[in-house]
This record gives structure tokens, sequence and C-alpha cells, in this order.
């Protein structure tokens, strides 16, 4: 399975590169810091937002009360036959003493034209879970969620946070067949 780099630290390799042959997993893995997602490049090819989308939010969009919130808005043009979506996030601290969960949830406050998300195979990442913040100074929540769609078509889609302290760099999220 290929993989696209989502982000890279040291700046060596570029957000969007795709890796791909029979190793492209442990090509990425031998890389510490390299953040990367398992993806489809045919579908990436054929639409804008079909198979991967990635959206920054500069300094960070702020979480600052522990009540759970939609955050983070993202689309993604999915199809039918590939029942997984492989998402991961950038957390930073920003301020007091960083808790948190967050998850991937459907955002009925966007176009939703093509299904959800399982309540059953979509995880809750939590930050004390995690330990301290990485080198880079902050955390990497990463997740596969199943789809269950029977239409292609726009699927809108956030973070669901239960947090305080933290900000959100960037989330992206990827369609595959596997796990």
């Amino acid at each position: 399975m290929a993989r696209i780099i989502v982000w890279d630290p040291s700046g060596e390799l570029v957000e969007g590169q795709l890796i791909q042959g029979p190793n492209a997993e442990q090509q990425v893995e031998r890389r510490s810091a390299v953040v990367s997602l398992p993806c489809d490049p045919e579908l990436m090819w054929s639409r804008g937002a079909r198979g991967y989308f990635r959206r920054s939010w500069g300094t960070g969009w702020p979480i600052t009360r522990n009540a759970g919130e939609r955050v983070c808005p993202l689309t993604l043009d999915v199809v039918t036959d590939r029942p997984y979506l492989h998402w991961v996030t950038r957390i930073v601290p920003c301020g007091g003493d960083p808790i948190g969960q967050f998850r991937l949830t459907t955002d009925s406050g966007q176009s939703n034209l093509a299904g959800g998300l399982s309540a059953v195979d979509n995880p809750v990442l939590i930050l004390r879970d995690l330990g301290k913040p990485d080198a880079a100074g902050g955390w990497t929540l990463r997740a596969t969620s199943r789809l269950s769609t029977n239409l292609e078509g726009i699927l809108g889609l956030s973070l669901w946070a239960t947090a305080r302290d933290v900000a959100v760099l960037w989330a992206a999220v990827t369609q595959t067949r596997d796990r």
C-alpha cells in the first residue's frame, strides 16, 4: 500500500509526497518523526478531495474549555468500496495543563451526501495516554475509523474534541480498502 507524507518536521519530505512500492511503509518508518497515512493514489488522482484531504490552521485551532465540540472541519469525497478512513492530527499545548480526547466524526454542519462512521469501530484518542509532548512540542494523534456508505460523494467530517488548553495545528484523512 502506498503512503502519503502528511508532515515531516525535518523538512526533507514534502507534504503530499507519495511513497510507493512493496516497502513503502518501511521506507517511511525509518524516519522516526515523519507522519504519513496509507493512501490509494488512484483515488487521489481522480478528483480534488478524493482519497486524501489535509487542512492546516496556522498557529492552531484553540480548544480552551473541556466541553465536547466539533472542531477542525474536513471534507472527503468518498467511494463505496473502500471502508477505512485513516486520520491524523497534530495537537500542541496552548497554556495551562493540556487534557482531552479526540475522535473523528461526521459533521452535520456540512453537506453530507454520503455515509457515516461506525459507532463501534471509531477510536477515541486520549492525550494522557500519550505521555509528555514529543521533541517538536506536541502530540500526533492517529487512528483508523470504519466508514459506512452506499453512495459516492462528499462526506463532511470534523474532530470531536473534549479537551482544554490545546490547539490543533492540522488534520488529515485518507480513504483506503485495507485497514
